[in-house]
C-alpha cells in the first residue's frame, strides 16, 4: 500500500509541477501589474493602506514625518530629523 501512495504522490507531483519554477533561478521583482491580474481583490484592499502608501516616492508630499528639526535621545546617541529642499533627513 505504500508503495501505491508513494507512486500516487510522485505522479502528483509531477503533473502539478510547473516548467517556469526552477529552484536554482532567483527570485525578481515582476511588478504590481502582474501580480493583480489574479489578485484584483487584494490589490484593491492594498490600494489606499498605509503599505501602499509608505511605498510612494519619498517626496516633500509623500514624506509626512515631523522634520522642523526634532531631536530624538536614546542611549547616549542623539537622531535629528530635517529638510534640505525636497529631501528629508535623518542624522544620528
Amino acid at each position: 500500500m505504500w508503495r501505491t501512495v508513494s507512486l500516487v504522490l510522485i505522479a502528483l507531483g509531477a503533473v502539478c509541477a510547473t516548467p517556469d519554477a526552477h529552484a536554482d533561478e532567483p527570485a525578481k521583482y515582476v511588478g504590481g501589474q502582474v501580480c493583480a491580474g489574479c489578485h484584483a481583490a487584494e490589490t484593491e484592499r492594498w490600494k489606499g493602506s498605509h503599505h501602499a502608501l509608505a511605498m510612494q516616492k519619498a517626496s516633500a508630499a509623500t514624506v509626512l514625518g515631523d522634520f522642523a528639526d526634532p531631536r530624538i535621545e536614546q542611549s547616549g546617541a542623539t537622531a535629528t530629523f530635517s529638510r534640505s529642499g525636497d529631501s528629508a533627513m535623518l542624522c544620528v
